[in-house]
This record gives C-alpha cells, sequence and structure tokens, in this order.
C-alpha cells in the first residue's frame, strides 16, 4: 500500500485519484464527464464519460485481468504479484468494496 500511496502524491499535494481504476486526476482532462458534461470529481475519464461508467457490467475480477498486465508491464513485476496487488488495492476503492 506504501507504493500506492506515493502514486497520489505530485509536488508534495495529494492529488485526487479515480474511484473505479485509482488512476490519479491530475489533469483536468483525466476526469471523466457527469451527464450535463461538467467534469467528474472522483472517476477518470476511462472509467466514467457522461454521467455513467463505460463498463457498467465490468467485474471486479475482470477489472484485476485488465488492470494487472498493465501494471506488471510499467512496474516490470510478475503477473501473479501485478494481480495480487490490483486485486488489494481494488477493494480500497468505492466502485468494488463489498
Amino acid at each position: 500500500m506504501e507504493q500506492i500511496s506515493c502514486l497520489k502524491r505530485w509536488t508534495g499535494r495529494e492529488i485526487a485519484t479515480c474511484e473505479s481504476c485509482g488512476m490519479p486526476l491530475a489533469r483536468d482532462e483525466d476526469a471523466g464527464t457527469e451527464a450535463d458534461g461538467s467534469r467528474s470529481a472522483i472517476y477518470c475519464t476511462y472509467c466514467y464519460r457522461d454521467g455513467g461508467f463505460t463498463e457498467p457490467g465490468l467485474t471486479r475480477e475482470e477489472a484485476v485481468g485488465r488492470y494487472a498486465p498493465m501494471m506488471a508491464e510499467n512496474l516490470g513485476m510478475p503477473p501473479a504479484k501485478a494481480e495480487e496487488m490490483v486485486r488489494q488495492y481494488l477493494l480500497t476503492l468505492p466502485r468494488w468494496r463489498e
């Protein structure tokens, strides 16, 4: 979790992250959009557009399968380690809490 919290820091300040995938919302264009066209304060553009999830039927395990390979590649870690880290991290995000 310490590595993940480092992702939230940007020049010494906390950055909001997507409550679905955890992507930092560092720039306006990173934010998704509400139905009225305004920027979402809690979801990224990949997860949320026009007031709804881009993949409303996506399950937590499907999300693990989608995000873990990117994490493994970007951080140079074994896929199984990335899967476990993503699985644990998703449980901290509001969209995936049980």
